[in-house]
């Protein structure tokens, strides 16, 4: 049985547990076979899963056994679960201990009865003329409880089990193939990657996640592990980059330096891209930036202009990520400009599109008409080959209602409207459908502009876009809920919740929270206002908009001093204050001031100068998100 033949466990384990029936005994009760049940179906009642479970722990017994009962036969047997399914027990005896002992060597028997042991006390590993039994395992367990091996042995091992997966990694790599995480010889690959880098890190006495600020003084990779390092972390590359792990870190990092040491700039890039990517999703945005502005370089030496544009945006969201707007921003109107120079008309759209949306974002309304203006000249003779070009025009049409334009921006969003459609671009249709809403809003017009959000959520929901569905809930709510009543007001704020969060889009989410605190507000029930307030400011700390905060933080005081909480509402007035002076550069909001006066005369000198300190220390312990 090959290792990825997992289904085959409901064979394998009857066979194990009828030559080891002591095994049964290691089992809780309710995992053991009924009286009278045969072995078969007593395993095929049993997840696939279930059984993986049963085998490593059979496993784990086995080697507790033999590490005190022979340690060579822990050793060998050790070796062949690392070699799961790639080699025999005599290729695990030269894995296990550097070499095949020639004839007459007095270690030859020796290791011969230590094979003939593990492979009769582990059974595991059984392999008789014609079939070979073998589980997949967490094979890091491998050389665990081995400590009585020499050094040296120990890292010729690692090193044999390097040189071996290498090869197949390279034969992957060949055939344009990576391996996930689920596949049969992936704990095998990663840990003989694990080994490379350990054994580079011992060579250069450097950690490996120390070249991401080493830069160009990094030291050479040593060249025998440099091939073989890199080959392992292309193969793996994506599986490693969706692992969220620190360690996944250094790993990537060395595969760079190797691809640096080897004078792969291609391949170095391909590595940084998947490296920032796992910076990006454990938040460490400056180094993520740094991986792909060193991924922007290699690919303008390499005269590879697409390549160019995408490192940009990666820097790009990784401010945005970082709560970097005016960065975002800058970085994705560099990449729109280099895609114009370059001919690059898809690119220069998608990269527009995402610049206008942090453009309106930030309420610079006249930036977006600007730059919707001079993208669609650029590419006016191939404007009906891109159909991206219609969510640029409903931001056009955004912008230009939003400066009550009401008849330009009608214009522009039926034509980006007939752009989607002929297209069949339902991004851009659903889009455009929901501009129109909020125009026909505008207008007064509110039955026409049910339909149209009707016909945006009837889109969105064929897209699976939860972010526009949100919106089209909001703007039911803003209709009155799509059938005029309160009831359904308030339903249409509950699915737009939902939505928000299905998203995981914060943003959203404090904008929902924010409608349900005003509804409520509205309707004279201050104490549910203030818990739905409570909960946008949470959404809120994960975010861009930090004025925003600020107002938030000041409406709750002022709802707190309606209930006479004073103590409340000068912690909330002194987090705007805070949060004013960390992150606006001291530009307070006019009311603030007078909010704070009127908080300060319910509250003692000593209560207040407390609450200052509270305030100070909890802004200085990161309770808004690190920027």
């Amino acid at each position: 049985m090959d290792g990825h033949d997992i289904h085959r466990l409901h064979e394998f384990v009857p066979y194990l547990a009828q030559r080891q029936p002591e095994l049964l005994a290691l089992l809780p009760p309710e995992d053991r076979p009924g009286d009278g049940e045969s072995l078969l179906d007593w395993a095929l009642s049993m997840q696939p899963v279930r059984l993986m479970e049963i085998c490593n722990a059979w496993v784990l017994e086995t080697l507790s056994i033999l590490k005190e009962k022979s340690p060579l036969s822990n050793v060998l047997l050790r070796g062949s679960l690392l070699l799961t399914g790639e080699f025999d027990l005599s290729d695990a005896a030269a894995v296990a201990t550097g070499t095949v002992p020639r004839s007459g060597d007095p270690r030859r028997g020796e290791i011969r009865e230590a094979l003939r042991h593990a492979t009769r006390a582990g059974v595991l590993i059984y392999l008789a003329d014609s079939e070979r039994y073998c589980v997949p395992f967490p094979v890091r367990l491998t050389f665990e409880g081995v400590n009585f091996l020499d050094p040296l042995e120990r890292d010729s091992i690692s090193l044999r089990a390097v040189e071996r997966f290498s090869r197949v990694a390279r034969e992957f790599v060949e055939h344009s193939e990576q391996l996930s995480s689920g596949h049969w010889r992936f704990s095998n690959m990663l840990t003989a990657l694990e080994f490379a880098v350990d054994a580079m890190e011992s060579q250069l006495g450097l950690e490996a996640d120390e070249w991401l600020t080493a830069g160009a003084e990094f030291a050479s990779v040593p060249e025998p592990l440099a091939e073989p390092l890199m080959a392992l972390v292309e193969c793996l590359g994506a599986a490693l980059s969706q692992r969220q792990s620190q360690s996944i870190i250094r790993l990537l990092s060395a595969g760079a330096a190797a691809a640096r040491t080897i004078g792969s700039p291609e391949r170095e890039a391909n590595i940084l891209m998947l490296l920032g990517k796992h910076l990006l999703a454990r938040e460490q945005f400056s180094a993520a930036v740094f991986a792909y502005e060193r991924c922007e370089y290699l690919r303008r030496v390499a005269d590879d202009n697409p390549g160019v544009v995408v490192a940009m945006c990666a820097i790009a969201l990784a401010h945005r990520e970082a709560m970097n707007p005016e960065q975002a921003l800058h970085h994705f109107l560099r990449a729109c400009d280099f895609s114009r120079d370059h001919a690059l008309h898809s690119k220069e759209i998608d990269t527009a599109n995402c610049a206008a949306t942090i453009m309106l974002g930030l309420c610079r309304h006249e930036s977006v008409i600007a730059l919707a203006e001079k993208v669609t000249t650029s590419i006016q003779r191939d404007r009906r080959k891109h159909p991206a070009a219609a969510e640029l025009i409903v931001y056009h049409a955004s912008a230009l209602r939003l400066q009550s334009r009401l008849r330009e921006a009608r214009e522009r969003a039926f034509h980006a409207l007939a752009l989607a459609k002929g297209f069949n671009h339902r991004v851009g249709e659903a889009l455009a459908s929901l501009e129109l809403s909020e125009l026909f809003e505008a207008q007064g017009e509110r039955e026409e502009s049910v339909k149209w959000i009707r016909r945006a959520k009837n889109l969105y929901i064929q897209t699976r876009d939860y972010v526009g569905l949100t919106h089209c809930y909001l703007a039911f709510a803003r209709a009155g809920g799509d059938t005029q009543g309160e009831r359904d007001l308030d339903v249409c704020l509950t699915k737009a919740l939902h939505c928000a969060q299905t998203a995981r889009d914060e943003m959203l989410v404090a904008r929902v929270w924010h409608e349900r605190g005003m509804l409520a507000l509205n309707q004279g029930f201050i104490t549910v206002a203030i818990n739905h307030f409570t909960q946008e400011v949470a959404a809120l700390r994960q975010t861009v908009r930090v004025g925003t905060l600020v107002e938030s933080h000041m409406r709750l005081a002022d709802l707190y001093l309606r209930q006479e909480a004073h103590l409340a509402a000068a912690t909330e007035a002194l987090r705007a204050q805070g949060i004013s002076r960390a992150f606006l550069a001291g530009a307070e909001p006019a009311p603030l001031q007078p909010l704070l006066d009127r908080t300060r005369t319910h509250l003692t000198p000593e209560q207040f100068d407390f609450l200052i300190q509270e305030v100070s220390d909890e802004l200085e312990a990161g309770k808004l998100k690190d920027r």
